[in-house]
């Protein structure tokens, strides 16, 4: 071990013991590993981040398999419970977090249904939609993040929703 004495930026002083060699290891193995980890492929299952309520149940699905700069769509699905049901009126959308690391078509990407489910009993509405998100990832892993923006009515009256997902993959 080696004691090194620094002189710091505001002119005070410190004494600093380390091994010189190992911690210079350690640094550069920390900066070098990491990229490696960002290369590592992605799991075999795809990551879901799910939020729920009383009245709904909604989902961010992040495609099985997807390369980095390439288009892909990820999976959102809003479910209606308890005597609701999902507002086909309401343009469903995306509101990408500026952290999120995809490039979306727009700020407030409209989500296109690609799958409904009627309400048992009450066929003429609908309790469940699955919806396609555009989207181009920036690497072979990535956090996208951001607000399914929905709307679920009862009887009653229209909730406009907006919950904010993150998957990581």
């Amino acid at each position: 071990m080696e004691t090194v004495r620094v002189q710091r930026r505001g002119g005070g002083r410190g004494d600093y013991t380390c091994r010189r060699a190992g911690a210079l290891a350690a640094v550069v193995g920390s900066l070098l590993a990491a990229p490696a980890a960002l290369r590592a492929s992605p799991p075999e299952s795809a990551p879901v981040s799910r939020r729920a309520s009383a009245a709904w149940t909604v989902l961010l699905e992040l495609p099985k398999e997807w390369a980095a700069f390439a288009p892909a769509r990820a999976r959102v699905r809003v479910e209606a419970l308890a005597g609701h049901h999902v507002n086909l009126d309401y343009p469903a959308g995306f509101a990408p977090a500026p952290e999120s690391a995809g490039d979306f078509p727009a700020g407030r990407v409209p989500l296109e249904a690609v799958r409904q489910e009627k309400c048992p009993g009450h066929e003429a509405d609908v309790c469940a939609v699955e919806f396609a998100l555009p989207l181009t990832p920036r690497g072979p892993a990535a956090r996208i993040a951001g607000q399914v923006l929905f709307s679920i009515c009862s009887a009653d009256k229209c909730l406009i929703e907006k919950i904010a997902l993150a998957a990581i993959r």
